[in-house]
């Protein structure tokens, strides 16, 4: 089937495991605040442990009041982690059958490099010309809005040993 990628990057002038740890603790509904027709986060229900190890699953809870499962099943610390999200009851259930969300971190000479990707996989191709409407209209500006809000964030965090 049809998947949809796109990938939203940004340097902050914290340390690895300073970006990294902020990153999987995020407080989602403020980083998650909606673009245009896609909700904002309103609320992480369910959630099983503190988004540090495989197997973990949260609820998130959207301002149309929509519910998304996510299931976290990768997690390399201070690099990478991942997840999986499913069980969409918006609109979106019609269109895909699963997001995958992948974040890196790259250590740089002025801090760390943060990398976002997200895939859509397409429920059909009758869903094709829609889900590319979305990601192309919407999408990106509701991750990239996401990073900023990150990377505000991350400017007054304290900065933790290497």
């Amino acid at each position: 089937m049809t998947i949809f990628t796109t990938t939203v990057t940004a340097t902050v002038a914290t340390d690895l495991p300073t970006t990294f740890r902020h990153l999987t603790g995020m407080d989602v509904p403020a980083v998650f605040r909606g673009a245009g027709p896609l909700p904002a986060v309103t609320a992480v229900r369910q959630q099983t442990g503190d988004w540090d190890a495989v197997g973990q699953t949260r609820t998130i809870v959207l301002s149309d009041h929509s519910t998304a499962c996510e299931t976290l099943d990768n997690y390399q610390f201070p690099h990478t982690f991942g997840y999986t999200v499913t069980g969409y009851t918006s609109v979106l259930r019609l269109l895909v059958t699963k997001g995958v969300a992948t974040w890196h971190c790259t250590s740089t000479p002025n801090g760390t490099l943060i990398s976002w990707q997200y895939a859509y996989h397409a429920r059909s191709v009758l869903a094709v010309p829609l889900l590319w409407l979305l990601m192309v209209l919407f999408w990106k500006k509701y991750m990239r809005a996401a990073v900023n809000i990150l990377q505000i964030q991350l400017h007054s965090a304290p900065t933790q040993s290497k």
